[in-house]
């Protein structure tokens, strides 16, 4: 059973139950966001906030992060291919191998938008 914790508003969450067991013993949850500035807020607030974040553990328990700034005017992440090769590279380092598979949560794409980036960042990895 895979148990993975979470924090709420510095509550402690957890899913309970096999809801991973298809995932097998070894895989690594990753997700990606992208956070737009508001150029009415800040001059020259036109820059994105991009990252990948990740567990490097296969009891992910352990996370690390690639961040990067980007054109506040594309909703897809142009250096996604290399963001989630140095969170991947991180769990080798930490276990020893690669994980099987990888659960990938991604935030920031609007519904419009949605096919043309999931085909465009997943080739990538």
């Amino acid at each position: 059973m895979i148990v993975l914790f979470t924090s709420i508003q510095t509550l402690p969450h957890r899913i309970r139950g096999l809801h991973f067991s298809k995932l097998g013993d070894n895989f690594c949850v990753m997700g990606a966001s992208l956070v737009h500035g508001n150029p009415l807020f800040k001059k020259g607030a036109e820059e994105s906030v991009t990252a990948v974040v990740g567990s490097v553990d296969k009891r992910c328990g352990r996370y690390v992060g690639a961040f990067r700034k980007q054109d506040g005017k594309v909703a897809r992440i142009p250096e996604f291919g290399a963001m989630p090769v140095e969170v991947l590279s991180r769990f080798y380092q930490s276990e020893k191998y690669m994980p099987y598979n990888i659960l990938f949560y991604r935030n920031g794409v609007a519904d419009g938008q949605f096919v043309q980036v999931i085909e465009e960042e997943l080739k990538s990895i």
